[in-house]
């Protein structure tokens, strides 16, 4: 089972049309039912994405995705970014916890005891 990191910006308080318009081109094909996903949301305000990431786990999860708890919400994104590059310390090392999560996701879902579909709230952990 390949495990997948879905990036997601925030726009206006919600996910970019782009990628929502690709998962709904996907949603009744079965490609994502019981792939651990984890998910990274950045917005250029303080609350990291909060909004974006929402939908997307709500809608990841009715596609049968399996959202891992673990995620990466980067605030303030315009700030932590110089010349295209992410500058940030701390935001830098952040995804190692995130993928350490996904991984341990993906081994689970290889013994066939995936976790359960039933989408629940993530705890807020800080933002980077």
């Amino acid at each position: 089972m390949s495990p997948t990191a879905t990036l997601a910006p925030e726009y206006a308080h919600g996910t970019s049309g782009v990628l929502k318009n690709a998962l709904e081109w996907v949603v009744g094909g079965g490609e994502i039912a019981a792939k651990p996903v984890a998910l990274v949301s950045a917005s250029t305000s303080t609350t990291g994405g909060d909004n974006a990431r929402a939908w997307l786990a709500q809608t990841l999860t009715v596609m049968g995705a399996q959202v891992i708890p673990q995620d990466l919400r980067v605030s303030q994104a315009t700030r932590k970014i110089e010349d295209g590059r992410l500058t940030d310390g701390p935001t830098v090392a952040a995804p190692r916890d995130l993928l350490d999560g996904l991984a341990d996701a993906a081994a689970t879902a290889r013994e066939g005891a995936a976790p359960s579909p039933e989408w629940t709230e993530p705890s807020c952990p800080e933002r980077v």
